[in-house]
Protein backbone atom coordinates (compact mmCIF):
# COMPACT_ATOMS: atom_id res chain seq x y z
CA UNK A 1 0.00 0.00 0.00
CA UNK A 2 2.87 2.35 0.72
CA UNK A 3 4.08 1.86 -2.87
CA UNK A 4 0.80 3.20 -4.28
CA UNK A 5 0.86 6.25 -2.01
CA UNK A 6 4.42 7.06 -3.02
CA UNK A 7 3.77 6.17 -6.63
CA UNK A 8 0.69 8.40 -6.71
CA UNK A 9 2.84 11.27 -5.48
CA UNK A 10 5.49 10.52 -8.08
CA UNK A 11 2.86 10.32 -10.81
CA UNK A 12 1.43 13.67 -9.78
CA UNK A 13 4.85 15.33 -9.92
CA UNK A 14 5.84 13.78 -13.25
CA UNK A 15 3.18 15.22 -15.54
CA UNK A 16 5.56 17.69 -17.11
CA UNK A 17 6.85 17.46 -20.69
CA UNK A 18 10.32 16.17 -19.90
CA UNK A 19 9.05 13.26 -17.81
CA UNK A 20 6.39 11.47 -19.87
CA UNK A 21 8.64 8.43 -20.10
CA UNK A 22 8.96 8.35 -16.31
CA UNK A 23 5.19 8.66 -15.97
CA UNK A 24 4.65 5.72 -18.29
CA UNK A 25 7.24 3.58 -16.47
CA UNK A 26 5.75 4.42 -13.06
CA UNK A 27 2.23 3.74 -14.27
CA UNK A 28 3.30 0.46 -15.81
CA UNK A 29 4.79 -0.60 -12.45
CA UNK A 30 1.62 0.43 -10.62
CA UNK A 31 -0.59 -1.46 -13.08
CA UNK A 32 1.61 -4.57 -12.89
CA UNK A 33 1.14 -4.58 -9.11
CA UNK A 34 -2.57 -3.68 -9.18
CA UNK A 35 -4.28 -4.17 -12.55
CA UNK A 36 -7.25 -2.12 -11.33
CA UNK A 37 -5.33 1.07 -10.52
CA UNK A 38 -7.53 3.62 -12.32
CA UNK A 39 -5.24 6.50 -11.42
CA UNK A 40 -2.31 4.83 -13.19
CA UNK A 41 -4.40 4.26 -16.29
CA UNK A 42 -5.58 7.87 -16.22
CA UNK A 43 -2.02 9.21 -15.90
CA UNK A 44 -0.86 6.86 -18.65
CA UNK A 45 -3.54 8.17 -20.98
CA UNK A 46 -2.51 11.79 -20.34
CA UNK A 47 1.15 10.99 -21.01
CA UNK A 48 0.32 8.96 -24.14
CA UNK A 49 -1.84 11.78 -25.50
CA UNK A 50 0.97 14.26 -24.89
CA UNK A 51 3.28 11.97 -26.87
CA UNK A 52 0.65 11.64 -29.65
CA UNK A 53 0.39 7.88 -29.06
CA UNK A 54 -3.37 7.96 -29.49
CA UNK A 55 -4.03 4.27 -30.17
CA UNK A 56 -2.27 3.27 -26.96
CA UNK A 57 -4.19 5.95 -25.04
CA UNK A 58 -7.49 4.56 -26.35
CA UNK A 59 -6.42 1.07 -25.30
CA UNK A 60 -5.63 2.29 -21.77
CA UNK A 61 -9.05 3.95 -21.53
CA UNK A 62 -10.83 0.80 -22.65
CA UNK A 63 -8.89 -1.37 -20.23
CA UNK A 64 -9.75 0.93 -17.33
CA UNK A 65 -13.41 1.28 -18.34
CA UNK A 66 -13.67 -2.51 -18.48
CA UNK A 67 -13.28 -2.74 -14.68
CA UNK A 68 -14.32 0.82 -13.71
CA UNK A 69 -17.12 1.89 -16.09
CA UNK A 70 -18.36 4.71 -13.85
CA UNK A 71 -15.01 6.55 -13.67
CA UNK A 72 -15.85 10.02 -14.96
CA UNK A 73 -12.21 11.05 -15.35
CA UNK A 74 -11.47 8.12 -17.65
CA UNK A 75 -14.74 8.69 -19.52
CA UNK A 76 -13.84 12.31 -20.25
CA UNK A 77 -10.27 11.52 -21.26
CA UNK A 78 -11.60 8.66 -23.42
CA UNK A 79 -13.72 11.18 -25.33
CA UNK A 80 -10.60 13.32 -25.79
CA UNK A 81 -8.66 10.33 -27.10
CA UNK A 82 -11.40 9.49 -29.61
CA UNK A 83 -11.43 13.10 -30.79
CA UNK A 84 -7.63 13.06 -31.04
CA UNK A 85 -7.86 9.85 -33.09
CA UNK A 86 -10.25 11.50 -35.56
CA UNK A 87 -7.94 14.51 -35.83
CA UNK A 88 -4.94 12.23 -36.34
CA UNK A 89 -6.76 10.33 -39.11
CA UNK A 90 -7.75 13.62 -40.78
CA UNK A 91 -4.13 14.81 -40.69
CA UNK A 92 -3.02 11.50 -42.18
CA UNK A 93 -5.59 11.72 -45.00
CA UNK A 94 -4.49 15.29 -45.70
CA UNK A 95 -0.82 14.24 -45.76
CA UNK A 96 -1.57 11.34 -48.13
CA UNK A 97 -3.54 13.70 -50.39
CA UNK A 98 -0.63 16.15 -50.45
CA UNK A 99 1.81 13.36 -51.31
CA UNK A 100 -0.44 12.08 -54.10
CA UNK A 101 -0.82 15.59 -55.53
CA UNK A 102 2.95 16.15 -55.42
CA UNK A 103 3.53 12.84 -57.21
CA UNK A 104 0.99 13.77 -59.90
CA UNK A 105 2.59 17.19 -60.38
CA UNK A 106 6.01 15.57 -60.58
CA UNK A 107 4.77 13.13 -63.26
CA UNK A 108 3.22 15.99 -65.26
CA UNK A 109 6.46 18.00 -65.07
CA UNK A 110 8.50 14.96 -66.11
CA UNK A 111 6.21 14.38 -69.11
CA UNK A 112 6.34 18.06 -70.05
CA UNK A 113 10.13 18.05 -69.80
CA UNK A 114 10.28 14.94 -71.97
CA UNK A 115 8.14 16.63 -74.63
CA UNK A 116 10.18 19.83 -74.38
CA UNK A 117 13.51 18.03 -74.88
CA UNK A 118 12.33 15.82 -77.77
CA UNK A 119 13.67 16.68 -81.21
CA UNK A 120 10.96 16.80 -83.85
CA UNK A 121 11.21 14.40 -86.78
CA UNK A 122 9.63 14.33 -90.23
CA UNK A 123 7.40 11.55 -91.56
CA UNK A 124 10.42 9.52 -92.72
CA UNK A 125 11.77 9.31 -89.21
CA UNK A 126 14.71 11.61 -89.87
CA UNK A 127 15.45 14.27 -87.31
CA UNK A 128 14.74 17.78 -88.46
CA UNK A 129 17.86 19.79 -87.83
CA UNK A 130 16.47 23.15 -88.72
CA UNK A 131 12.94 24.43 -88.49
CA UNK A 132 13.39 27.37 -90.87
Amino acid sequence: MLFFVLNGTILTQCIIPENYGSVLRDCSKAISINTKCSKAYYRSVLALLALDRVDEAIDCCRRCLAFDPSNTGIKSVHERTLKAKKEQEAREREREGRIKKEQEEKAILAAAYQVYTMKPSNSTGQLITSIY
